[in-house]
């Protein structure tokens, strides 16, 4: 009887066309997990919302293959009367879109902040309420005092927003962090299964008493049979032994056999291993390949800000002129006191000719409150350059006084103010001008 367990090359080119045969075929759920050694630029999303009926919130991510249930964050949600905080880790892949779905009924979600950021805090997207559209029984998107509100149809079944990303963000370190998670779960499946094998192995080869045949000189006294058998044997004629092949090979039971047929077991379980992580490599694989699309040069000032009156604003910098109208843009406001995103393109220095010496910015065009959430550079990708706190912010003209509380900033002008200013801190300018060098002298954006 031919041993089972030998390796031979037929056997091992048909355990690799069956395990090639199964890795081609399509993995829904690849096996997938996060916790890395070095897991500080993975993605993170954070959301902060409340509903107004109960129900589930659904957020689906476009990572190449479109919208799908697999690439899916569900929270469920309850009515509150305040917002609450949520953070979800996201797939590291290219992310191109966005859907979100309110609620998977009639009813509205309030949104008081959502950004996409890494584990060390870094922030590489800020979405606002225009970052949005009405895609489908959405009845409107709309301002509020801290935020925006999503309110569906009266006969929504699954409502839901799409967001573009032009162009896709890429995390850092994406192609490391999958090569790692396919090595490592590539490698914890192989032992697993390789132990199983190994088991298996030991029961079948399991030596039996009868298993070992007596050999000369191996201290056992010999009967006059197994005298008279080896004696024949010595003359040439036939043993009544029973051939070495119906049995287990003559090295089946010692350590170059174990060895050889280990190595052989192993090979096994490398082979079927790449077939239980086939999804994580072919999407570690397509990961790899994305083209990483540059980004069009120049960056912008964004202010989240709720002004009243809602009338106009200027923002003016000096590279060494001092201020005037020719170094400064104006920018008109939604005709509403409540929340809304102000976006000031920065200056192009080019070759690093010039450097930013001040930011001052004018919020009114009078007498007025201005609540600043939120004050952050981005590039053309609407990607996050450079966050500034609400406390970079200095009075200037006719401003009667800032009370910075929770990461917003209450400004309050004089009775009688026109045109009231107020002055970036010169840390401030220096991370601006610092900003705007580094996104000049930058290969394609990722």
């Amino acid at each position: 009887m031919r041993d089972p367990f030998e390796p031979t090359w037929r056997r091992g080119l048909l355990a690799f066309a069956v395990a090639a045969a199964a890795f081609l075929l399509p993995q829904e759920a690849p096996l997938v997990f996060y916790p890395l050694n070095h897991p500080s630029d993975v993605t993170y999303l954070e959301i902060t919302c409340q509903a107004s009926a109960a129900g589930e919130t659904r957020i689906s991510w476009d990572t190449g293959r479109g919208f799908n249930d697999l690439q899916m964050i569900r929270i469920p949600i309850a009515p509150s009367s305040q917002p609450y905080t949520y953070t979800f880790p996201l797939w590291d892949a290219p992310l191109q879109g966005m859907m979100l779905e309110p609620l998977n009924r009639p009813g509205s979600l309030i949104v008081t902040n959502l950004r996409i950021h890494t584990r060390r805090g870094r922030e590489i997207k800020r979405f606002t309420a225009d970052d949005f559209d009405a895609t489908h029984e959405i009845a409107r998107i709309a301002p509020i005092a801290n935020g925006w509100e999503f309110v569906s149809t009266p006969d929504a079944h699954r409502p839901y927003s799409l967001c573009g990303f032009f162009p896709p963000i890429i995390p850092d370190g994406m192609n490391a962090r999958n090569f790692l998670r396919c090595l490592l779960s590539w490698g914890y499946l192989s032992l697993m299964l390789w132990i199983l094998l190994l088991a298996v192995l030991f029961i079948v080869r399991r030596p039996e008493a009868g298993d070992r045949r007596p050999e000369i000189g191996d201290g056992r006294p010999q009967s006059e049979g197994e005298d008279a058998e080896q004696t024949s044997a010595a003359e040439g004629r036939p043993s009544r032994l029973p051939p070495l092949a119906s049995g287990p090979r003559p090295d089946a039971f010692g350590w170059k056999g174990f060895a050889r047929d280990a190595a052989f077991l192993a090979f096994i379980a490398l082979l079927f291993a790449a077939v239980g992580n086939r999804g994580l490599i072919k999407d570690s694989v397509r990961y790899s390949r994305f083209p990483v699309q540059p980004v069009k040069p120049g960056l912008r000032l964004e202010f989240d800000l709720a002004v009243d009156p809602a009338r106009g604003a200027r923002l003016f910098w000096d590279t060494g002129h001092g201020f005037n109208p020719a170094e400064s843009l104006q920018r008109n406001y939604d005709r509403h006191p409540l929340y809304q995103t102000l976006r000031f393109d920065l200056p192009d220095f080019g070759q690093r000719k010039q450097h930013l010496q001040a930011l001052r910015f004018a919020p009114l065009e009078a007498a007025g409150t201005v609540r600043i959430f939120g004050l952050r550079v981005v590039d053309q990708g609407r990607r996050t350059r450079l966050r500034l706190p609400p406390d970079c912010l200095r009075a200037g003209r006719d401003i009667a006084s800032i009370e910075v509380q929770d990461s917003q900033a209450l400004i309050r002008t004089a009775p009688a103010a026109r045109e009231p200013t107020l002055a970036f801190t010169p840390e401030a300018v220096k991370a601006v001008d610092r900003a705007i060098a580094e996104a000049g002298s930058d290969l394609p954006a990722r």
